[in-house]
């Protein structure tokens, strides 16, 4: 017995010109590069997650502070609380500020 191949075939339609298909190509490594350049661009921003993590920190430590009267464990934690609002503004700032750079305009 001998084995017989099938003869390949296509599954699409061969009927796109050269210049249709270049096109594509472009557009599919315009569209690569745009995600690509959002990923990095999103890798690179501090997440406000951070910000919130904080200032939730530092109202635990004021409430701490504040039931056990200690004044400058209070103070630390209304520091702790800023700097976690401060860092969350920052990081969405900054990612709203880079997302309107990669939208098309």
């Amino acid at each position: 017995m001998t084995d017989v191949e099938a003869p390949d075939q296509d599954s699409g339609a061969t009927s796109a010109t050269p210049a249709d298909s270049s096109l594509r190509a472009k557009e599919d490594s315009a569209k690569t590069a745009l995600k690509d350049e959002a990923a990095s661009n999103n890798k690179e921003a501090p997440d406000p997650v951070v910000g919130i993590g904080l200032v939730i920190l530092g109202v635990l430590v004021m409430g701490i502070g504040g039931a056990a009267t200690l004044h400058y464990v209070f103070n630390v934690g209304t520091a702790i609380t800023i700097i976690g609002a401060l860092v969350f503004l920052i990081a969405v700032a900054m990612s709203s500020l880079k997302e309107h750079k990669l939208r098309p305009q």
